[in-house]
């Protein structure tokens, strides 16, 4: 057999030998199609490839066939570097189709390695090649599957659509039929709420039956069984799994054979089938051999069994092998967990779960066993847990994508601050609770100020701004706005690679601790307020300057009842005297669970920022209802007591503060009153609104056809407050929306915009609406202008009275000229609105649905005459030069007297 293998060596040789530019491929193929040992083919490959007399297109293929090789024995590192060294060769000889194959390859071999970032830089190289369009679609194939493992959704949905056009041209049903796999388990990695996306496209990969592969049909039965799975629909599951299982059998697959009892055993388990349960588990043990991810899979599973059977310390042993196996590929690993290994990992999304999982584990343990070690050990998984998410959401580059993970994030805090109140770490609560708000805003203001302290080039920065504003002008353009994106993308790779110290400031959020928010926020007449709230479990922390109550408030499914009720009610005027007193029942029973009478005793009478969250933001707390009352007048709204203003976050608000602004100009409104889009009703007040407000002012407005869309973006960058006494309102896709003369100004566009104003003032309805993403916050065209710099933004949670509206906001700027804050302003003119009315027109309604977010305490200096501010230095002046005078003649008569 040797000689054999050696004849057909020395023939393969004396071929190549005897060629310049032309061989036979198929003799270096057949090298390693036989029956010999690894190392005696790599010796042999080895002596070909030191043959000086090869042609370079000779050797770079000999290099690619045996990196490919070497790939498939599982030698990821000699694999690189061969695949390397061909494409060394290719390049000099400016061979780019070869080039492209080779690229091709050597992204396979970084992606299943597990380098993605160095597996996507070689894919986009790839892309960037001219011609072979075959060639680059095979690469967004790959990138979506590169992307789904780091969770950044959104660039695969991008490379899906590019992928999804092309092989519909070209009629290549296969790629087809896998790039609809592909994406069925993106929208599965990204849960429940995507199940319907993954049935569809499920369904399209099943419907390309005669170009479906037995592999194929095996994934598409594998992802059917999870989607039912998570559907519940156990019996529709168990048949998928089944019919995978059977053609795992036939292909002698044991991973998939693996991964398939381990998905039974889970489904049982959910059944209470506890017996059938265990013995699946423990068949995928059988199969898994040395599959570090699947046999953490299966720990991860079998500890759940021993959990439900209340078996804590076998289901602990579990959850430590499933983490170290996927961390370290030991299932006994002594090392300590460490974020630097965590982050780098390929399996850091699987991590991510199974700590946040075994943080839940210890917190059961604990209810079982009341030891406080056991919430040590949970509050020490979710610190962990909350950086590795830090580390995924800032490697991931779309705003979709870092959503996904702000919303996952929500829900490791709200579960981490149950912790801390069990343990009385405030501190760490607090913690908690600035990350669970808003740290999208938090990080575009971070990264605005790290561009400046690592000195990046302005050039840079305004490039870096104008690929946002064309991505925004492009959102109608696919196939623009696909090239728009990854020239983007690539742009900030390459701001981080070289400007080291940017990439490192920019990741570093400014998170208050509890010592510098009592500094920053609580004065003797202040208070703060926090809460954080999704559909089971809410935490609230009420910080004065002599206490600080973290508390849980009860009755959470109801409270989110009553708080969609009270919103309904707040949406209309009051009419009869039934309706007044539906409502305060209802407002005084929201107020005593949100703030019970300990904690409300401590705030009342301060100015009280608040922090809200989850339903809590749809509606104005001021218009809460302190004490039970019978009578319709005189009634005890919350703001009697206390001057109220909100805060997305208290770590953002600090951030906020600390940008410089210089707008040259001080006043800007833009009144329509009437519109091109004839759905829009006229707004008769409006005109005089902002006209009467400017008398104030005497700076610039802009009415009815002038107050257009354009006017509006080319100005709004450079004033100080800007007033916008206009409609706003949600589009079809719940996208808010506000609207000028000619036409709308959306979400996005303001996202794409700069600005410096200190006060941004939008007089129209329900401009603090939008879709609410856990974690973050509304979507609403407020955060649009907090992103795009305003420190301050009053803005409504529903449809306004055009008169009233008039009425407030000319007093709320008058009271401002005065000398009172923001914060202030406004709630001094909802007091003398509520006292100057009577009946119907004291509702809530009118007054309540303006609400100030931002920075409340700034006063800002509205007179803008030109001569003001010369004649005040003048007379400074001249008293400055008078007291000197006087001195000196005091010192002459001084010196004259002794």
């Amino acid at each position: 057999m040797r000689l054999h293998i050696f004849f057909i060596i020395v023939l393969v040789v004396n071929t190549l030998l005897s060629q310049e530019t032309s061989y036979n491929k198929a003799s270096i193929d057949s090298i390693f199609k036989y029956d010999e040992s690894f190392f005696s083919k790599k010796k042999k490959i080895d002596s070909i490839i030191n043959n000086t007399a090869l042609t370079n297109q000779q050797k770079s293929y000999i290099y690619h066939v045996y990196a490919r090789y070497l790939n498939k024995n599982n030698k990821y590192s000699e694999s690189i570097l061969a695949i390397k060294n061909a494409i060394s060769i290719r390049e000099l000889d400016d061979d780019t189709l070869n080039l492209a194959k080779s690229l091709f390859n050597l992204g396979l071999y970084y992606n299943k390695s597990g380098n993605y970032s160095l597996a996507i830089k070689t894919f986009q190289r790839l892309v960037e090649l001219e011609g072979n369009e075959r060639l680059k679609n095979k690469a967004y194939a790959e990138l979506i599957l590169v992307y789904k493992r780091l969770g950044d959704f959104e660039k695969c949905f991008r490379y899906f659509d590019k992928i999804e056009k092309f092989y519909l041209a070209n009629k290549d049903f296969n790629s087809l039929c896998k790039s609809y796999i592909n994406i069925s388990s993106v929208y599965t990695s990204m849960g429940y709420k995507n199940n319907d996306l993954t049935i569809l496209y499920l369904k399209k990969a099943d419907s390309l039956e005669k170009y479906v592969g037995s592999r194929d049909k095996y994934i598409i039965n594998l992802s059917f069984g999870n989607v039912y799975e998570e559907l519940k629909k156990k019996e529709l599951a168990l048949k998928h799994y089944n019919t995978a299982l059977e053609i795992s059998y036939k292909r002698k697959d044991s991973n998939a054979i693996a991964l398939l009892y381990n998905n039974i055993g889970y489904l049982y388990l959910q059944d209470s089938l506890y017996d059938n349960s265990f013995k699946y588990l423990k068949k995928g043990f059988l199969f898994a051999e040395d599959n570090a991810r699947r046999k953490a899979s299966l720990n991860y599973n079998l500890a759940d069994y021993y959990l439900k059977s209340m078996n804590y310390i076998e289901a602990k042993n579990c959850y430590d092998k499933a983490i170290n196996l996927l961390a370290f590929e030991d299932e006994e690993a002594n090392q300590e967990l460490d974020i630097a290994v965590l982050e780098n990992s390929p399996n850091r999304l699987k991590v991510l779960s199974y700590l946040i999982k075994r943080a839940n584990f210890w917190y059961s343990w604990y209810k079982f066993d009341s030891k406080d070690e056991y919430l040590k050990n949970a509050l020490t998984d979710f610190q962990l847990a909350d950086r590795l998410t830090d580390a995924i959401t800032f490697n991931t580059g779309e705003r979709l994508s870092k959503l996904f993970w702000r919303e996952k994030g929500a829900n490791l805090y709200i579960q981490a601050i149950a912790v801390c109140n069990k343990l009385k770490r405030t501190d760490l609560a607090y913690y908690f609770m600035e990350k669970n708000k808003a740290l999208l805003l938090l990080e575009r203001v971070n990264d605005k100020q790290a561009k400046l302290v690592s000195n990046l080039p302005e050039q840079l920065v305004t490039k870096d701004f104008s690929y946002r504003q064309q991505i925004t002008q492009a959102s109608n353009n696919a196939d623009l706005l696909f090239d728009l994106k990854n020239a983007y993308s690539r742009f900030k790779d390459s701001l981080a690679f070289a400007y080291p110290e940017y990439a490192r400031l920019r990741k570093q959020l400014p998170i208050l601790s509890i010592e510098e928010h009592k500094e920053l926020f609580v004065k003797s007449n202040e208070a703060t307020l926090q809460f954080i709230i999704n559909n089971d479990d809410a935490f609230a922390l009420a910080i004065t300057n002599n206490s600080t109550d973290l508390y849980e408030l009860k009755n959470v499914s109801d409270l989110n009842k009553n708080i969609l009720e009270l919103r309904k009610k707040l949406q209309q005027p009051f009419i009869t005297k039934e309706e007044v007193l539906s409502y305060n029942l209802l407002a005084n029973k929201i107020f005593n669970t949100i703030l019970p009478t300990h904690i409300y005793q401590k705030l009342k009478g301060k100015k009280l920022s608040i922090a809200t969250d989850g339903n809590l933001q749809n509606i104005p707390l001021e218009a809460l209802v302190v004490e039970k009352v019978k009578d319709t007048k005189n009634i005890p709204y919350l703001i009697i007591s206390n001057q109220i203003d909100y805060v997305y976050s208290f770590s953002y608000l600090n951030s906020k503060n600390s940008v410089l602004r210089a707008p040259e100009k001080t006043f800007l409104a833009f009144a329509p009153k009437k519109f091109k889009d004839n759905s829009l009703s006229v707004l008769s007040n409006s005109v005089k609104e902002v006209e009467t407000i400017n008398t104030i002012f005497n700076d610039k407005v802009y009415t009815e056809s002038e107050a257009s869309k354009k006017q509006f973006l080319t100005d709004f960058g450079n004033y100080n407050i800007v007033h916008l006494a206009t409609h706003s309102g949600l589009d079809e896709q719940t996208n808010p929306w506000l609207a000028f003369y000619d036409s709308k100004v959306c979400l996005n566009e303001i996202y794409a915009t700069k600005n410096q104003a200190d006060l941004v003032v939008l007089s129209a309805c329900k401009t603090s609406q939008g879709i609410l993403k856990s974690g973050e916050g509304v979507m609403s065209l407020a955060r649009g202008f907090f992103f795009s710099g305003t420190n301050t933004v009053i803005s409504s949670l529903w449809n306004l009275n055009d008169k009233t509206t008039e009425k407030i906001m000319v007093d709320f700027y008058k009271k401002l000229n005065n000398g009172n804050s923001k914060s202030e302003a406004l709630h001094k003119a909802k007091l003398d609105y509520i006292s100057n009315n009577s009946g119907s027109e004291v509702s809530p309604f009118y007054w309540s649905s303006f609400i100030l977010i931002g920075d409340g305490i700034g006063v800002i200096q509205a007179k803008s005459n030109s001569y003001l501010y010369p004649i005040l230095v003048l007379l400074i002046t001249l008293l400055f030069l008078l007291i000197l005078l006087f001195f000196k003649k005091s010192k002459k008569v001084w010196v004259t007297k002794r």
